[in-house]
Formats: C-alpha cells, sequence, structure tokens
C-alpha cells in the first residue's frame, strides 16, 4: 500500500485508491492498485490505458528501474497521449511481485504538472509496501542470451534458441533461494541435476571448480555430462551464493554447440545482481526495460 501525500485527498475504490492534489483533479491525479495480474513487461502494462477508449497514446517513454524501501523491483515510465483530443501525460510505476504488480498511475491534465505528478509517482513507489519477506524465493535481474526465446513458469524461466527444438540447447534459471551459509545448498543441488531428468543417463559429474562473476558474486561450476536417448549431452551448472540467497544456471548443449553456448552461458551469469536488502538505499536506474522476468 502506498502512503498518503500531504494534503492531497484519499478516496478508497473498489479496486484501490484515488488521490488528487489540494486543488481537486482538475490539476491530476493519481490513481493506485495493489494487485493486479498477470505480471507483464512495463510497457506492455502501459497500453492497457487505450482500454479507456477516451484515451489515445502517442508516444512511451523508456522504462527505469527502481529499487523500493522493501527491496521490492519496480519500474517508472512516462507515457504521453490524448485524452479527449487533449494532450495529457501519465507517469506510471510498477512493482513486481511473485505472481502480481501494483500499479500507481499518474494523470498530469496540464504541462506545468507533468514535472509534480512524475515526483509524486516516483515517491509513492519507492515507498509502496506489500510486507512480503525479503527471504523467499526471488526473481533476480540477468541479461538473457541474446535472440533467445524465453518462456516464465511461475518463477522459473527457461530460455530456448530460435532453431530449438533442432538446435536442443536451453538455459534454465531457478529463482534465487534463501540458504544458510554453510547450508551445502550447491553440492545439493548439483547432485540432484545429476540425474533429475527423465531419461537423462549420467555419465559423469566433474568435482566443484570455483566461479567469480564480474559483479563479486562467487560459487561453484560443474559439468555434467551423460546422454538422452542415447545421444550425448552437456548439463553444465553454476550456483552462485552471496550469504542470503543462491543463484542457480543450468545449460543443456548438445556436443556441437557446447562452446558457443559456454559463452553465452558466462556472459549471462556475469550479469547476475543480487537480491537488494530491504531498508537498504532506494535506488533508480536507466535501464532501458525490466528484462525477461517481468513478462
Amino acid at each position: 500500500m502506498i502512503p498518503r501525500l500531504p494534503g492531497w485527498s484519499w478516496e478508497l475504490r473498489p479496486n484501490g485508491v484515488v488521490t488528487a492534489p489540494p486543488e481537486g483533479k482538475g490539476a491530476g491525479f493519481i490513481r493506485y492498485s495493489e494487485r493486479d495480474r498477470p505480471i507483464r513487461r512495463p510497457r506492455e502494462l502501459a497500453r492497457e490505458l487505450e482500454r479507456d477508449p477516451r484515451f489515445r497514446i502517442t508516444s512511451i517513454g523508456k522504462p527505469e528501474r527502481l529499487i523500493t524501501a522493501e527491496g521490492e523491483y519496480g519500474a517508472v515510465l512516462t507515457v504521453d497521449g490524448l485524452l479527449l483530443e487533449a494532450p495529457v501525460q501519465h507517469t506510471m510505476a510498477f512493482v513486481f511481485l511473485d505472481d502480481f504488480h501494483s500499479v500507481i498511475d499518474g494523470l498530469a491534465m496540464a504541462p506545468e504538472q507533468h514535472g509534480r505528478i512524475a515526483r509524486e509517482v516516483r515517491t509513492l513507489a519507492l515507498y509502496d509496501g506489500h510486507g512480503l519477506s525479503d527471504l523467499r524465493r526471488r526473481r533476480f535481474p540477468y541479461d538473457p542470451p541474446p535472440g533467445w526465446n524465453g518462456i516464465a513458469n511461475f518463477l522459473h524461466s527457461y530460455w530456448f534458441p530460435l532453431d530449438y527444438p533442432k538446435n536442443r540447447s536451453s538455459f534454465t534459471i531457478l529463482p534465487a533461494l534463501p540458504v544458510a551459509q554453510g547450508s551445502g545448498f550447491s553440492e545439493h543441488i548439483a547432485e540432484e541435476q545429476a540425474d533429475q531428468s527423465p531419461g537423462f543417463a549420467l555419465d559423469s559429474k566433474s568435482e566443484a571448480r570455483p566461479h567469480v562473476t564480474r559483479k563479486g558474486l562467487s560459487g561453484s561450476f560443474w559439468e555434467i555430462i551423460g546422454r538422452v536417448g542415447g545421444v550425448l549431452c552437456f548439463r553444465d551448472l553454476v550456483v552462485l551464493d552471496d550469504g542470503r540467497f543462491a543463484y542457480t544456471v543450468i545449460l543443456e548443449s548438445p556436443r556441437d554447440r557446447r562452446d558457443e553456448n559456454l559463452r553465452l552461458m558466462r556472459t549471462l551469469v556475469d550479469t547476475i545482481e543480487p537480491i537488494p536488502k530491504s531498508g537498504g538505499t532506494l535506488a533508480e536506474g536507466s535501464k532501458e526495460s525490466m528484462g525477461h522476468w517481468a513478462e
């Protein structure tokens, strides 16, 4: 739930709250919805504004990432358009949780209100509170393999090349999992992956090798070799640990694509960003999009 802005009105609605400045809605107002589904990319969510037949979008700005006071990921963007053919500006913020997101939609009715409404929307987004534990399964940011198609299944992500299934390569990104130091979680995941898939016959599993990313996350790498239907395949596994969460990336490769895929894996793993702590420094970024996990 968002906090109240001093001096602004506060109207409870069936699907949330509408709040307006002291001079009234003629200057603008902000609408808040706490639990919307499904999670999608910010620009796709912004296009929902055109469900109002009176409004037509003329441009959508680049989303900027933000991190709330609770350590949740969000995004903010600007939407210019025409309301009954009069120019207006929306500033929209979204806070992404596990299977839902909140929406903070500020409408500025005149150009002199653009900056004011935008500032208040950002403030409300940064302090939007949902009370979820920060030590829970979480999505985390990373750069996906370029040109691959992604599929989300709740908190898991799966990536496939454009020529799949002719090219049987794939990435599986597990959600970040809370782990205690010294828990042996990494070794457990490696053992599980060695014989998890139906039809996978294990040939060998390497010893753990240390791995450190460019962002300073450390962990282990395993090479698992096996056969599916008698065909040789490689399963490479990286598990990183920041002392709070474990971050797991699994790569499946046929023999002729493995070297290429390992380069993609190293690049992907290097971009993994650790889950922020709640109560930490509020942050606003300038990334072009919220990326793959806001689907």
